[in-house]
């Protein structure tokens, strides 16, 4: 049974702005992702949400959604601000079967949402470490990933999500850093259709990602610019000295490099931040 909860009244497919919970489940092609959907007129954050929920209350694969997210977070507790109604704030709830690799599955979920974007609208989407994505060199999508364990297993993992969709981002400084799919494509785009889309996309890496598919990986390392090229490093704030070739993530899902001594590195600091070279 599909579980749709509604903070109010005033959010449905009738109204022309809000999401629509219908229309998304007249376009949804999954059996486990999305079907349950928990949409709110209003929320804080929604992995802020669901870290209150208990977990046996929270259910593989549900979705909750929010039309209006006062108090987005990005990564290292930044601000993720974005206009009511017009973009996907929603978080994905994940109970993997092992926490081997979960460090990949940010990752997973980015290419989900770049493929997506592209079906739907022919735009290119980029991949930026650690949890960006970005159009024509400007940040359309934010990840955040949130676990629990109890000792070393995996209990459950958050997938937060803000996607700039039909934005105008009137503010200039905004602008000069994000874009949006309305203001990339020139049209509207169906918040919904997305959505469906990228619970799709997802189900479908993700049972490739339990199999260890080296092609997933491949995939996704497709989407940096920086490939096989060379990068600049910083880690904890700091550059690393000479440039480094990067090679893509590995199958735990960290950044390999080949260094100016044609050694590979891999660096699994939390803090690291690679870019292509000029």
């Amino acid at each position: 049974m599909n579980l749709i909860r509604h903070q109010n009244e005033g959010m449905n497919q009738s109204s022309a702005e809000a999401f629509g919970p219908l229309f998304f489940y007249d376009e949804l092609q999954t059996t486990v992702f999305g079907r349950n959907l928990w949409a709110f007129k209003t929320l804080e954050s929604t992995n802020s949400f669901l870290k209150k929920c208990p977990i046996e209350t929270t259910p593989h694969g549900c979705v909750c959604l929010t039309d209006n997210q006062t108090a987005g977070r990005g990564q290292h507790q930044k601000v993720w601000i974005s206009s009511p109604r017009k973009n996907l704030t929603f978080t994905i709830v994940i109970k993997p079967f092992d926490s081997d690799g979960i460090q990949l599955l940010p990752q997973v979920l980015a290419l989900s949402v770049t493929d997506s974007i592209e079906n739907m609208t022919g735009l290119i989407p980029e991949l930026k470490w650690p949890n960006d994505i970005l159009l024509n060199g400007k940040k359309i999508c934010g990840v955040l990933s949130e676990g629990s364990f109890h000792g070393d297993k995996i209990d459950r993992t958050l997938l937060g999500m803000g996607i700039n969709v039909n934005d105008s981002l009137e503010t200039p400084k905004i602008k000069d850093i994000a874009t949006s799919l309305r203001i990339e494509s020139g049209k509207e785009v169906s918040r919904e259709k997305l959505l469906a889309h990228i619970c799709k996309q997802f189900e479908v890496n993700y049972e490739l990602w339990k199999q260890k598919d080296l092609n997933l990986i491949r995939r996704i390392n497709k989407k940096y610019p920086g490939l096989g090229k060379p990068n600049t490093i910083e880690i904890n704030g700091i550059a690393r000295q000479g440039l480094s070739t990067f090679l893509g993530l590995d199958s735990d899902g960290y950044p390999l490099f080949l260094d100016e001594n044609h050694s590979v590195v891999k660096i699994q600091h939390q803090n690291i931040r690679f870019k292509l070279y000029g």
